[in-house]
């Protein structure tokens, strides 16, 4: 039998409009943990800010929408494709 598997959770955020503003959360809590004027702002500033976060995957609700992805702290952000929700 070997070692015990490794469970790596990805943690999820969003950025999307709110009052005029564009913020960023996690998933399916209320706090903001940054805030811009437009969404390219409220992107720039979280690219950064979630770099001790990762792993993490962070998706811009704007009118095209993108998702990035950040596997280590010391690594590159990645584009990658949006997965269509079930039953979407």
């Amino acid at each position: 039998m070997g070692p015990p598997e490794l469970v790596v959770r990805v943690k999820r955020y969003i950025i999307e409009p709110e009052r005029g503003f564009w913020v960023l959360r996690r998933s399916g809590h209320n706090k903001k943990i940054v805030s811009g004027a437009t969404a390219e702002s409220a992107k720039e500033q979280a690219l950064e800010r979630l770099r001790p976060s990762a792993p993490c995957r962070m998706r811009v609700m704007a009118g095209v929408r993108e998702e990035w992805e950040l596997g280590h702290r010391d690594g590159q952000w990645v584009q990658v494709e949006i997965r269509r929700e079930a039953g979407a």
